[in-house]
């Protein structure tokens, strides 16, 4: 990836991923984000082209229609899998870190990241914590770390009072 893109196609982006997962609910499936593994998968094969985004999406769409198609994959030996997405998510953070460390990071966004990936990794990693919470809270938060993170940063840079100089 040479440069940063441009907001337009940074919209683009959303708004395809956002039609995907409208196209999905209509089949009964959850909705689905592509982001972050495409974070990863660009900062590994550093890979940005849309004949090979294109491809590969056909290529997915044909192994959900044709089964002896995916069945190909999944005779891949698990560790091979999980080594791949070893590396994957690992970039991912690394990608994410980047990104934290463009900005100066001073006391009240070093609490609110410190906080958020504490309370996220360890929520998600027990979700008998949410057990007296109503189902629901438990099915979305519970299940990824990513979101209960993003939950608590964003309510954590809203109730942290910031310095008047950042205002």
């Amino acid at each position: 990836m040479t440069g940063y893109r441009s907001d337009q196609e940074l919209s683009g982006g959303v708004i395809a991923d956002g039609f995907g997962s409208l196209i999905a609910a209509f089949f009964g499936v959850l909705p689905n984000t592509t982001f972050s593994q495409n974070v990863g998968l660009v900062a590994v094969t550093k890979v940005v082209n849309r004949f090979v985004i294109g491809t590969g999406a056909i290529v997915l769409v044909l192994m959900g229609f044709i089964p002896k198609l995916s069945a190909i994959f999944t005779v891949m030996p698990q560790s091979v899998l999980g080594g791949a997405a070893v590396v994957m998510f690992a970039m991912i953070f690394v990608s994410g870190l980047k990104s934290l460390l463009r900005e100066e990071i001073d006391d009240r966004k070093g609490l609110i990241i410190a906080i958020s990936l504490g309370l996220g990794v360890g929520i998600g990693n027990v979700p008998e914590l949410l057990a007296q919470l109503p189902a629901w809270v438990g099915q979305i938060f519970a299940q990824n770390g990513i979101i209960m993170t993003f939950v608590i940063a964003t309510a954590l840079n809203l109730l942290l009072p910031a310095k008047k100089a950042d205002k």
